[in-house]
């Protein structure tokens, strides 16, 4: 083999290694980054057959970091104020103009559905999640409570539109618990408490000391 052979021969074998590396490059660029199984089921339902190539669009599954802990989780809602409010500052009511939102639920319900839906984790037993009301999102823990007349512009109390919607999140295995500061500032007792719901000593402390336990907070 003449000097000419071997060079070409080598500028071959160069370019054949960096159009190797390249392509290795780009599929490891366009890969899952997480190689775990995502999701198990649409966010909708679990046997929904929306992916969520056919949501966002093709690619979009692979392209998606899913959990990597999927065992062993723990979660604190941290609940400082009841309703949610619009742009504007006014309180966020449906188009019927009388039902409200609580600030909490929103987060509550993607939560479980990402956990449950998407990951094909169990609350209560995969993944642990508590929250705790205080400040003005003491009033979230009762049965009733005036502010809930005051918000229709109403004397006297109301009842809490949002306890079934508490209820339905302890049988899944939730845990609630209030703030004794504000209940105390609220005039809150368990006569009219939603059963189940416990007391925390002070709720900022209580979150603290749930973060220290390894719990990753959420503030809505």
């Amino acid at each position: 083999m003449n000097l000419s052979s071997q060079r070409i021969r080598a500028l071959s074998l160069v370019f054949a290694t960096l159009f190797s590396a390249s392509a290795f490059a780009a599929d490891s660029n366009n890969a899952n980054p997480n190689p775990m199984t995502c999701p198990i089921g649409s966010y909708w339902e679990p046997e929904s057959t929306l992916s969520m190539d056919d949501e966002f669009g093709y690619g979009s599954q692979a392209m998606t970091q899913c959990l990597r802990e999927r065992h062993h989780a723990k979660v604190v809602i941290s609940v400082s104020h009841p309703f949610m409010f619009d742009f504007k500052g006014a309180i966020r009511r449906a188009p019927d103009g009388k039902t409200t939102f609580a600030t909490f639920l929103s987060n509550l319900d993607h939560l479980t559905r990402n956990y449950e839906n998407v990951h094909g984790m169990t609350i209560g037993k995969d993944v642990e999640v508590v929250v705790v009301f205080l400040e003005s999102g003491g009033v979230l823990a009762t049965t009733q409570h005036g502010v809930f007349a005051q918000v229709d512009n109403q004397p006297g109390v109301a009842p809490n539109p949002f306890v079934q919607l508490v209820q339905a999140a302890q049988a899944k295995g939730i845990k609630f618990y209030l703030c004794q500061t504000a209940a105390r500032n609220l005039k809150i007792t368990r006569a009219t408490m939603i059963p189940g719901i416990e007391f925390v000593p002070g709720g900022h402390i209580a979150v603290a000391d749930f973060q220290m336990q390894g719990y990753a907070v959420i503030n809505p």
